[in-house]
């Protein structure tokens, strides 16, 4: 009788780099798009991160796992906060910190 292979097989191993890397692409999109300067990565990171804190809800809450949930719902809310921070408003709205926005012009 032929040995077997303890290691896993071609199929597992594909199965898992799908697992990890699918589900990242989103993150990673959004982030390279903030990185170099695209607005539209900003709506893909608020609506990752407002996927995120349910996610943290249930496992504080529901699972019990409060040293798992509270940091990563921390970071969530954080990264909420800068994406709608003063200074991200006014790049996503591309004005100048000192702009006038009355609409007048200027004489």
């Amino acid at each position: 009788m032929p040995a077997r292979s303890v290691g896993a097989t071609p199929g597992a191993t594909a199965a898992g780099w799908w697992r990890s890397e699918v589900p990242n692409c989103p993150q990673t999109t959004a982030a390279w798009a903030l990185w170099t300067g695209r607005r539209w990565g900003r709506g893909i990171a608020v609506f990752t991160q407002l996927l995120i804190l349910p996610v943290t809800w249930y496992v504080a809450v529901g699972s019990h796992r409060w040293f798992y949930g509270i940091p990563v719902a921390a970071v969530a809310l954080g990264a909420l906060l800068l994406l709608f921070s003063p200074a991200a408003l006014r790049w996503m709205s591309n004005s100048p910190a000192g702009a006038d926005n009355s609409g007048a012009a200027s004489p």
